[in-house]
């Protein structure tokens, strides 16, 4: 599930671009922050394996960081056509 909050991360990046990115690479993205990944998860048994923390952390902090990389994107490329719009 990574936390359920891709949708969020996307608009962090695009209002907050870089800073968005630098306050999720410092946060702790385990499963145990997250209220509906373990409402909804299935491998709530496996919360307790140290290995499998340790890979959720890492796969949940880089997929949330290519979704805000995504609104940053989507800023910069709505800023570079709003400027190119405006100078015709």
């Amino acid at each position: 599930m990574l936390h359920g909050k891709k949708g969020a991360h996307v608009a962090l990046g695009f209002c907050f671009g870089g800073f968005a990115m630098i306050g999720t690479a410092l946060a702790d993205c385990g499963p145990m922050k997250g209220s509906e990944t373990m409402l909804l998860s299935k491998n709530k048994p496996l919360f307790t394996d140290y290995e499998y923390i340790e890979c959720y952390k890492k796969e949940a902090k880089k997929n949330l960081l290519i979704m805000e990389a995504a609104g940053w994107g989507a800023f910069i490329v709505l800023y570079l056509g709003l400027l190119v719009a405006a100078t015709y």
